[in-house]
């Protein structure tokens, strides 16, 4: 499951270039 979620977390990150929905909590900071 955990890595299903990562999975889908990369590709939120892919698509929205910089994970805009808030899942990144050190990415953008």
């Amino acid at each position: 499951a955990l890595s299903a979620l990562m999975v889908v977390y990369w590709t939120t990150m892919a698509l929205t270039g910089n994970g805009g929905l808030g899942f990144d909590s050190g990415e953008g900071a």
